[in-house]
């Protein structure tokens, strides 16, 4: 049995059409909103990456050249010193007193002191009384003999008045007979000698005023040791030893 529709129910049916097609609009224009917020969002993240790739490679650069800067400002430098040699008369001395003392038949990588020394162990030569030897005590020898050299030379009258002083004081020092003929007299009439117990009698006294300890500040006030100093050292020729040094003041 067919149906037949009518003019009412076919305006009803393509209304109700219009209206299922306008309200599936909106949902077709949400869904091309969002593909376009995503496409947005990835232009985004694409030039970020863009712009965070552009920085690193500038500070690569730059650090790059500042490393390369300092290479070159560092070797030229270098060869600037290595090549600068003193050739005056004085590192010519110096280097030649270096060379005697080494031992250049030694191995540096298993005896290193042998190497820089050896030759100076074998030559070197004792005073009478010193319990060791080292090249800065036969340097400080050397400078003691020069300055006895300079003392022992006549005053001369373009010399400033400390140096003749000192002159003339080293040569009271060793005028013996004048020393021996009289005696401590002078020194124990000065006000300094009065206070010092020992010199004024065997019993010591409670009423002088003698303090050590002015005494020693005067000594080092000139750069005296007072009276003598007391070290340990190690022997210099048998190393498992030590010894007792007991130094004092000597003229010579």
């Amino acid at each position: 049995m067919q149906s037949y529709r009518t003019s009412e129910e076919e305006s009803m049916l393509e209304k109700q059409t219009m209206r299922t097609s306008v309200i599936s609009l909106p949902t077709q224009g949400q869904a091309g909103s969002k593909t376009r917020y995503s496409h947005s969002q990835r232009r985004r993240r694409c030039s970020s990456r863009k712009v965070l790739a552009c920085l690193v490679y500038l500070l690569a650069c730059t650090t790059a050249a500042l490393l390369g800067l300092f290479l070159l400002y560092f070797f030229k430098y270098q060869n600037k010193v290595n090549h600068e040699v003193c050739e005056t008369s004085s590192c010519v001395i110096a280097a030649s007193e270096v060379a005697v003392k080494m031992n250049a038949s030694a191995d540096p990588c298993e005896d290193f002191v042998q190497f820089a020394c050896g030759n100076f162990y074998k030559t070197a030569t004792y005073s009478e009384g010193k319990t060791y030897h080292t090249p800065f005590s036969a340097l400080d020898e050397a400078n003691l003999k020069r300055i006895k050299s300079i003392l022992s030379e006549e005053e001369k009258a373009e010399e400033l008045m400390y140096v003749k002083n000192m002159k003339r004081l080293y040569k009271a020092c060793l005028d013996e007979g004048t020393i021996e003929r009289i005696g401590l007299r002078p020194y124990l009439l000065s006000p300094f000698a009065q206070e010092w117990p020992t010199l004024i009698g065997r019993n010591w006294s409670s009423e002088a005023t003698f303090d050590l300890d002015e005494v020693n500040s005067a000594y080092m006030g000139v750069a005296i040791q007072p009276l003598f100093s007391i070290s340990i050292t190690v022997d210099i020729v048998n190393s498992s030893k030590h010894s007792l040094t007991v130094r004092y003041f000597r003229s010579d």
